[in-house]
């Protein structure tokens, strides 16, 4: 029998990760020198801070599987829509699938990206039943407030002037509520479409407002007129003040008002009860100064409400008011989709956390145990990769007398989504020794059942038909591809791919 020699986990200080792992690898290949080894084992890098002393503890470990965390709690996936200031521009809806303690701030950022804006220029609003229940700047949310907000998110790109509203005196932003007249006397006005902020400021005259108002519904107002056939006035491509004031007056002349496709109302809102304060009344078309005639009005700025109620001879559905386009992700590292990817894993796999009292560590410095702060990465991967999705949870250890047993058992079945072909890993390998860290996919093990009685079958591909047939005892059958993922997947076996 060959004596394997004994080896000591050196701390490195002052030491190039590079380094630190080369000499790690020589201890274990020590130990650990077989055909297995030279396909299957990788290098985990693990960092450990202490929370008092600052001590950073890092080593280097060999693998044999990748244990992957399920997302459950730890995600929330929640819908927002970013609202463009152009109104030529369509505004976009976007799921996100993202990790609880993802800041407000980052959220924007990935909007900003998505949209080709900047994050500085978005203003959150969270709408429910198409009225705004709250105004918000905080940066210290997350991604989990957005999931259990009562409302849906709403990113407004706002004007250069208008974007710090919330801290300043002038300008501000008004609310805009887009009605539909009921169609006969027994039928009340209801809400069709999100609301909408118009920008104002003190040198406004209550017509211009009318002008800001018809500047955000002039494409609708187009829009109708396609739809039903009709010559438009409306010309989208000449946005300047003259034609703008020259399609206003065309379309809103005081001789035809029954034919106006729309009336502007005002009123005061509480923005945290809904009700009103002040009914509605018809906004006149006026000169005087917006502010002095909200002042006469006895309603406050960031009280008023402005209505657009669409006439009961115009059908809104022709408005295309609720247009939007849903933003598709080619990047698989983005999370946007409806279910959790292996990608989703790997990010929760690499996330930094802080030991359990149950499971803390032994700080040499401080000379006792401790809460640390650990943070695990892939630092180079074998060419057989096998990833572990720990699908099972045991949440209470039971005793009697010196016996102890676990209770308690819990099995996630979510589905996980992962790539048959080209799972690239470029963004989770610290070190791929100028080898491509892109694996296919060529057997899956699955569980079914529970961990008090459960059945085993594996998938596995036939790389030189390209076939894959499924395992069941002695059972063997030629299965679709489109089988392969499923909530059984328990074991994903991967084979780096070939360099050209």
């Amino acid at each position: 029998m060959k004596v394997k020699p004994s080896v000591e986990t050196p701390e490195f200080v002052n030491v190039s990760d590079d380094q630190a792992a080369k000499e790690t690898w020589v201890n274990h290949l020590k130990r650990n020198q077989s055909i297995i080894q030279e396909l299957m084992h990788g290098q985990f890098k693990s960092r450990l801070d202490c929370p008092d002393c600052n001590k950073v503890s890092i080593t280097f470990d060999p693998f044999a599987t990748v244990p992957l965390p399920i997302p459950t709690d730890e995600y929330s996936k929640f819908e927002l829509y970013y609202i463009p200031h152009d109104i030529m521009i369509t505004p976009i809806k976007i799921n996100f699938n993202l990790l609880n303690e993802t800041l407000h701030g980052e959220i924007k950022a990935q909007v900003a990206n998505i949209a080709q804006d900047k994050p500085e220029n978005l203003l959150t609003v969270f709408q429910k039943d198409n009225k705004i229940l709250e105004f918000t700047a905080d940066n210290s949310l997350t991604a989990q407030y957005f999931r259990d907000h009562a409302g849906v998110a709403f990113l407004f790109k706002m004007s250069d002037v208008a974007k710090s509203f919330l801290t300043s005196k002038d300008p501000k932003v008004v609310r805009l509520y887009v009605y539909s007249e009921g169609r006969y006397f027994f039928e009340s006005d209801k809400l069709v479409s999100y609301a909408r902020l118009v920008e104002v400021n003190s040198t406004q005259t209550v017509r211009q407002i009318h002008i800001e108002v018809f500047k955000r519904m002039r494409r609708h107002i187009h829009c109708n007129f396609e739809k039903t056939g009709k010559s438009s006035i409306i010309d989208l491509k000449n946005t300047t003040d003259l034609q703008i004031e020259k399609e206003f007056r065309a379309i809103f002349d005081p001789k035809d008002e029954k034919n106006w496709p729309y009336k502007l109302s005002y009123c005061h809102e509480d923005i945290k009860t809904q009700k009103k304060i002040v009914k509605s009344k018809p906004l006149p078309v006026i000169l005087a100064s917006f502010y002095e005639f909200a002042k006469s009005e006895k309603i406050s700025i960031d009280g008023i409400v402005l209505e657009v109620k669409i006439s009961s001879s115009y059908k809104w559905e022709n408005f295309g008011l609720n247009r939007c386009k849903e933003h598709q992700s080619n990047n698989p590292h983005e999370s946007f989709n409806n279910n959790y990817t292996i990608y989703d894993c790997l990010t929760l796999f690499t996330k930094r956390e802080k030991l359990e009292k149950d499971n803390s560590w032994y700080c040499n410095k401080c000379k006792d145990q401790k809460e640390a702060y650990k943070k695990m990465e892939i630092y180079k991967t074998p060419q057989i990769l096998i990833f572990h999705l720990k699908r099972f949870k045991t949440s209470r250890i039971r005793s009697l007398g010196p016996f102890y047993w676990a209770s308690g058992n819990q099995k996630f079945t979510t589905l996980i989504d992962f790539p048959l072909n080209g799972l690239d890993l470029t963004k989770y390998v610290l070190n791929s020794d100028g080898k491509p860290a892109i694996y296919d996919l060529y057997a899956v093990s699955n569980h079914y059942g529970n961990l008090n009685g459960g059945h085993y079958t594996a998938y596995c591909k036939n790389t030189t038909t390209d076939k894959w047939y499924e395992f069941d005892d002695t059972k063997v059958t030629q299965i679709s591809d489109k089988k392969i993922v499923s909530k059984a997947a328990y074991l994903l076996f991967y084979s780096r791919r070939k360099q050209d």
